[in-house]
């Protein structure tokens, strides 16, 4: 199968094109500034939507997650229709609720982030529906893995220990449920030939941000590093997050193979 991937050289669709060339497919990555020509003449059988970051405004955010995907939808149906769109959106779309968050449970999510997440799942299901194409929404839950890089809490612990520098944080019981990058890639490459639908893409398991710092600072004799406590909660702290994987299990044969993101050295296990 040929597939575009909007964002192939992220860190996710990094692992999404290693994935889907392993698996046997013909991968082609669009990124921001390619031309419609590449997007209109590549003959792809499907799309997968793994590019936009997280911004500031709900505006840049709109742009990135719900105008652009249905941008390079229309550009492809122009001369091909593509029989599948995998859109990557984002567990933070569920908000703070009850867990384990359920594909079928309300989207509360409220930052900028989320709510364009959500536009978006919203937005190209009308769009598909209308012109023929098999949609699969994906939710992840918080992605880890080499490479990345940025603000997140995993990245920003790993950077300060690697340069032997104090790390500050909450108290640390907010839980989060992390999933590896390749486990994500691999959802992506299943979701391509199982049924359409919306999967989360998840361990199912809680981890305390708290047990987190702490066994990758053992690990590196660097506990005295973390300043925990250090900073206050935000007021809008989610204190628990996981997402119950149970569906993509089921539907798509796909279940996580990575172990503990808390075994994580920032390069390999």
């Amino acid at each position: 199968m040929k597939v575009l991937v909007a964002g192939g050289r992220g860190f996710i669709g990094t692992a999404t094109v290693r994935a889907l060339s392993a698996a046997g497919h013909d991968p082609g990555i669009l990124e921001a500034g390619d031309g419609v020509n590449f997007v209109n003449f590549g003959g792809w059988d499907a799309l997968v939507w793994a590019a936009g970051g997280r911004r500031a405004t709900l505006d840049e955010n709109r742009a990135e997650h719900v105008d652009a995907p249905g941008a390079v939808l229309a550009a492809m149906a122009a001369t091909r229709v593509p029989s599948r769109l995998v859109y990557l959106s984002s567990g933070e779309a569920y908000g703070a609720q009850e867990v384990p968050f359920a594909e079928d449970a309300p989207l509360l999510g409220t930052s900028p982030y989320a709510l364009a997440k959500i536009e978006g799942e919203r937005t190209l299901a009308a769009t598909c529906a209308a012109r023929g194409v098999e949609l699969t929404v994906l939710r992840p839950s918080v992605v880890f893995g080499p490479a990345q890089r940025g603000p997140m809490f995993l990245p920003s612990l790993l950077s300060a220990l690697d340069a032997g520098e104090r790390f500050a944080m909450t108290a640390g019981e907010q839980t989060r449920d992390m999933i590896h990058v390749d486990d994500v890639a691999a959802a992506i490459v299943a979701a391509l030939g199982g049924p359409p639908g919306t999967y989360n893409v998840s361990t199912g398991v809680e981890l305390t941000l708290r047990d987190l710092a702490i066994a990758i600072a053992t690990r590196r004799n660097a506990v005295h590093l973390l300043d925990i406590g250090a900073l206050p909660y935000r007021g809008n702290e989610q204190m628990r997050y996981v997402l119950d994987p149970s569906r993509a299990m089921a539907s798509l044969g796909w279940r996580p193979s990575r172990r503990s993101a808390a075994e994580f050295t920032g390069d390999s296990w």
